[in-house]
């Protein structure tokens, strides 16, 4: 089994590219260019470019899973789906579930979250409606106070399962 070609699903992004018609026509001939090349030069040279991977769902451990989900969902202005099988899952976007899975004994852990400013602006007002401790910081999670790392804003929160969630508005 050969590895998948990286260097095709940009061409297809070239076909559908919203720039200028010479620079999109450019583009193209590059990509074809590259595309008459062997397949292992090809994805020798494609080692550099981004992955396209995406991360689609993960496990998040929880003494009750349907009232985690419901927490999670209700903080972040989103929705729990109630018929949710063996999990409890919250779709945060087109490519990122969280489900959620009851567990008797399990590690607290970070889940980070890149927002832009109006979703953080109702998060944190959901959090401190909800009068929850917030911190600026994993190891000051109750200053009440925000940081300002990369020219951003973020705050980081515990959910009642002892998971430290944390919202940024310039990713790091």
């Amino acid at each position: 089994m050969t590895a998948p070609d990286p260097i095709q699903s940009l061409v297809v992004m070239a076909s559908c590219s919203p720039v200028k018609p010479l620079h999109a026509t450019t583009c193209r001939a590059y990509l074809l260019f590259v595309l008459s090349m062997p397949i292992r030069l090809r994805q020798s040279l494609a080692r550099d470019l981004p992955m396209t991977i995406t991360l689609n769902h993960t496990i998040v451990p929880a003494r009750d899973k349907r009232a985690a989900a419901q927490f999670f969902a209700r903080i972040f202005g989103l929705h729990a789906d109630p018929k949710g099988g063996h999990f409890a899952p919250v779709r945060i976007n087109d490519t990122l579930t969280l489900l959620f899975d009851d567990g008797e004994e399990f590690e607290s852990h970070h889940y980070a979250f890149h927002v832009s400013d109006a979703e953080f602006d109702a998060i944190l007002g959901r959090i401190r409606e909800a009068k929850l401790a917030y911190g600026s910081a994993p190891w000051s999670l109750d200053d009440g106070k925000l940081n300002d790392w990369n020219g951003g804003r973020g705050v980081y929160f515990p959910d009642p399962d002892g998971h430290v969630l944390e919202l940024m508005t310039v990713p790091q």
